[in-house]
């Protein structure tokens, strides 16, 4: 969730260094720093999707030939 309100932020970040901010010596410490924040959210998600995968906790959510889509959770299982 963390993550997710990150990236979230950084769309007000760029509108107001973008359109809000005139001066290039005030607008480019404003938009780097959302480029950093989506930096940290894009590598909060590796983590998280790292953790996951370690206890083989991953919501896996393939298709069968028909196109169905079934669940699983552990990596060598059969679908549900």
């Amino acid at each position: 969730r963390a993550a997710y309100e990150m990236a979230q932020s950084v769309a007000n970040i760029n509108v107001k260094g973008c359109f809000m901010t005139k001066a290039w010596e005030d607008y480019i410490p404003i938009v780097a720093s959302a480029h950093e924040v989506m930096r940290q959210a894009a590598a909060l998600c590796d983590e998280a999707r790292e953790i996951e995968k370690g206890c083989d906790g991953v919501i896996r959510i393939p298709h069968k030939k028909t196109g169905e889509l079934v669940h699983k959770t552990a990596l060598i299982s059969k679908p549900e």
